[in-house]
């Protein structure tokens, strides 16, 4: 095991979060800031940075990491998808949804063993 490996991704990584937590701050008088902070999750910054971690094994390892990404994102659009079509429930309805979606999609992707699929079927 590499610790000084762990010790620079784990630095890049506070980094990274703390860029995000600045940004939350810099902007959280203004009305506009969840919208900036939305596109910052959204933009592919953690995918880099996974796939710069992933890199270091084998190329397959980075496309193994980008096809579960990509499972990952179709499910975490449906969920976005369904949390703006909930705007008129209350935000506790919204988060509970949200947290039931979670624990669904979490049981089925370990039950089915969707983790040792390593190609899309297209």
């Amino acid at each position: 095991m590499n610790y000084n490996q762990i010790i620079l991704d784990s630095f890049f990584g506070a980094l990274i979060l703390g860029l995000f937590s600045y940004f939350t701050q810099l902007y959280s008088n203004e009305p506009y800031y969840i919208r900036i902070i939305g596109f910052m999750w959204a933009m592919p910054t953690l995918y880099f940075y996974f796939l710069l971690i992933a890199s270091r094994t084998n190329k397959q390892t980075m496309f193994d990491f980008t096809i579960h990404g990509l499972i990952g994102l179709l499910l975490t659009l449906f969920a976005m998808l369904c949390t703006y079509l909930l705007k008129n429930s209350s935000k506790e309805i919204i988060i509970l949804f949200n947290l039931i979606y979670l624990a669904l999609i979490t049981l089925w992707y370990f039950q089915n063993k969707i983790y040792l699929f390593n190609k899309i079927i297209i």
